[in-house]
């Protein structure tokens, strides 16, 4: 199955969570990597590599938000409509975050005077001019958006347990295999 059903999700969307969730851990390992390197071909190349896997990451983001429009979203297997919709506001934010992180990764090497090169394949427009101002406030934002990915993740995560260990519900089950109906 690979749409959505109002039961369970299909295997599209189960393949776009795993998928964005293994790369934006490589790209968190990848960032952390190059922290404290010192300046020289060697970092700007992981750099490189960094800013095209960040590129591909968004396109993967917009792209599932895409198959999100356009499937129906299974049903919430917990009652509580209050948690249901703090869950939705969860999600939501997250989904922001996850396209404001590459993005402001992308406008922040712009400022900087750099490029954006995806696996030297093709160029992301140029957005912004070279600014040290605007560099330094796109870097803020790109650092803020990743500590802030990493608690509502977290939550994400805790909440599955939840479901999983104390509400005894199928909701963490949904994301590893469809469900018919």
């Amino acid at each position: 199955m690979l749409r959505n059903t109002k039961s369970g999700y299909g295997w599209v969307a189960i393949t776009f969570h795993w998928l964005s969730f293994a790369l934006l851990i490589l790209l968190t390992l990848k960032g952390l990597s190059f922290e404290d390197m010192p300046k020289g071909p060697e970092k700007l190349a992981q750099i490189g590599n960094h800013k095209s896997m960040g590129t591909i990451f968004m396109l993967l983001i917009l792209a599932r938000l895409g198959w999100r429009a356009a499937n129906p979203k299974p049903t919430p297997l917990g009652d509580n409509a209050k948690m249901n919709r703090i869950s939705a506001m969860v999600s939501g934010a997250l989904y922001g975050l996850l396209l404001i992180q590459p993005l402001s990764g992308a406008l922040m090497s712009q400022a900087k005077g750099y490029p954006v090169q995806v696996f030297n394949l093709f160029e992301m427009p140029i957005l912004v001019g070279e600014s040290e101002t605007l560099a330094g406030l796109f870097s803020q934002i790109h650092h803020t958006a990743w500590m802030l990915i990493v608690a509502l993740v977290l939550l994400h995560v805790v909440a599955a347990l939840k479901h999983h260990f104390v509400a005894r519900n199928d909701t963490l089950k949904r994301i590893f295999v469809p469900r018919r109906g």
